[in-house]
């Protein structure tokens, strides 16, 4: 059962600094909204990719795509100023692109947030594993058929 535990820093970037929308006209006239990722999210993205794809190398550790992956965050925080789940997807995109696993596979993900005043930088601390079953078997397990 492949399993990482590492340290990395925590976005400075909330999740409406991380998407920025623009308004694009269509052939028709009509706006259509496009969605892209921020500078400062991508740089985020790269390097905690990076870290996580060196900590993986360093522990020995081998994730498998499409297979089912549960990770857990915990924020360390000096306060109370930054909401919980506004880091999630940014964080979870750069954990998969480290790991080389698609973000559709993460099945389930815990997140805690810990206020420790005094605290200079937040931090996280993540949790990724990986059990030795198929999507298929999971679903067996998990899913319910709707009739």
């Amino acid at each position: 059962m492949p399993k990482l535990t590492l340290t990395i820093p925590a976005p400075q970037v909330g999740i409406n600094q991380t998407y920025k929308a623009t308004a694009v006209y269509g052939p028709n006239g009509k706006p259509k909204g496009r969605l892209y990722t921020a500078t400062e999210a991508k740089q985020y993205k790269e390097s905690i990719g990076y870290y996580v794809n060196n900590a993986v190398a360093l522990q020995g550790v081998e994730f498998v795509d499409k297979t089912p992956t549960h990770i857990t965050m915990t924020l360390y925080y000096p306060n109370l100023r930054r909401d919980l789940d506004s880091f999630a997807k940014l964080v979870t995109d750069s954990i998969c692109a480290g790991i080389g696993v698609n973000d559709r596979y993460v099945f389930s993900l815990s997140m805690m947030k810990m206020i420790v005043r005094g605290l200079s930088e937040a931090y996280l601390e993540i949790e990724i594993i990986q059990r030795e079953e198929t999507v298929n078997d999971y679903e067996k397990r998990h899913c319910e058929t709707v009739r």
